[in-house]
């Protein structure tokens, strides 16, 4: 009952995750700061057609756990899970080495993403 009030939104900048039906709940998750993306398919998600993807934002020490973020169950997870990789990489590369920066010889990985 939970996911059917879960919205997800995969914009140019950000992953946003709204939960809740009269107590909406916001969460914000930056591609700069994800450190990982997971898909799992579970035995029950296979037969469903689903998978969750998980986001890993970094690691909370005082709690020595990661922290996480998920989009579950996730009709086509496989394209989501893709997409969402390349998105990742892009902005992770452009942070790294920006356009701007790059010599005119050896013009490196373009992206469309401009901050």
């Amino acid at each position: 009952r939970r996911w059917k009030n879960t919205v997800y939104y995969v914009t140019d900048r950000r992953i946003i995750i709204q939960t809740g039906f009269l107590d909406q709940a916001l969460q914000t998750v930056y591609y700069k700061d994800i450190q990982d993306v997971n898909l799992r398919i579970g035995l029950i998600d296979k037969l469903l057609g689903v998978g969750d993807i998980y986001f890993d934002t970094g690691r909370d020490y005082s709690k020595g756990k990661m922290l996480t973020k998920a989009f579950l169950d996730v009709e086509d997870p496989h394209s989501v899970y893709s997409r969402i990789q390349k998105i990742v990489l892009d902005i992770q590369t452009d942070i790294h080495f920006p356009n701007a920066y790059r010599p005119e010889e050896n013009p490196g990985y373009h992206t469309k993403y401009q901050g």
